[in-house]
């Protein structure tokens, strides 16, 4: 007689300041930006730079940024999370226990792990990292998490993670149908296509184990099975496919950091531009 099994399901992303005020902030930039996964620096250069810098005088300015998309529910990032656990859990049914935990702050990827460990039937777990694109300081460092918590375990339940999804159709067509739903493009000249920055050097060492040394150019016009899992080519990639399934013109693409501003005047835009975030 085979025993009845659920599956669980652990989502992962990133995590958020329990509140806009410069305290919270500063208490959630210090967990974050102290991951070796995130600062690369030895430790004691990651602690003095964090705790002594980067803390004290970003916070601040960071708070005022986060009181401008904070919301009456509270984290935007947090609330759309948890909206989207909520929803898997209903579709996939009472034989699957969804959970959510974020990297850093609350709800933690420990209390979201025990809940699943706790239900009576689990056979196996699925933890599925919200990243599109595969990134050590996002993706890895999440995944060592959940490791980490699973090895201290006395019982560990057979699992996977999922990988990178920027290229599934179903994620591009999700998008497309929320962006058609929300915004009028016929009131914009053009659209910029906006990542979460990420240090070149962590692009260039990943390269460096899948044996394809990025030269942060052409390599990351074409995806190909040595740079799949590269940030900058999937971010690229990701553009492509969401303008070809909006029929839009790409102009050729740049990793323009922080002198976008600059960019854009070269390309002499007329208008105003909407900045699409992923």
């Amino acid at each position: 007689m085979s025993i009845p099994q659920k599956t669980g399901i652990l989502l992962l992303n990133l995590g958020t300041p329990l509140s806009p005020e410069t305290a919270d902030v500063r208490k959630y930039l210090r967990e974050f930006l102290c991951d070796p996964r995130v600062i690369d620096l030895p430790w004691l250069q990651r602690q003095l730079l964090v705790k002594c810098i980067i803390a004290p005088f970003r916070g601040p300015k960071s708070a005022k940024q986060y009181k401008e998309i904070w919301t009456k529910e509270g984290s935007p990032l947090l609330i759309h999370s948890q909206k989207l656990a909520k929803k898997l859990q209903q579709k996939m049914g009472d034989n699957f226990v969804v959970e959510l935990g974020m990297r850093y702050q609350q709800p933690p990827v420990s209390e979201a792990l025990n809940k699943i460990l706790k239900t009576d039937g689990i056979g196996k777990i699925i933890i599925v990292p919200l990243y599109p694109q595969y990134s050590a300081s996002a993706t890895s460092s999440s995944v060592d998490k959940a490791v980490e918590l699973l090895r201290k375990q006395d019982v560990i339940p057979p699992f996977t993670f999922t990988g990178p999804f920027y290229d599934n159709p179903l994620f591009i067509d999700a998008f497309v149908k929320v962006w058609k739903k929300n915004n009028n493009f016929e009131e914009y000249d053009y659209f910029l296509f906006s990542y979460h920055g990420l240090p070149e050097r962590h692009i260039m060492t990943a390269s460096k184990e899948k044996n394809m040394q990025c030269n942060l150019n052409g390599c990351c016009d074409t995806i190909s099975p040595k740079n799949y899992f590269c940030y900058r080519a999937s971010c690229f990639h990701t553009t492509r496919l969401f303008a070809k399934a909006l029929q839009w013109k790409t102009i050729p693409l740049q990793w323009v950091h922080r002198k976008w501003l600059k960019y854009l005047q070269k390309l002499h835009m007329p208008k105003v531009i909407s900045v699409l975030r992923q």
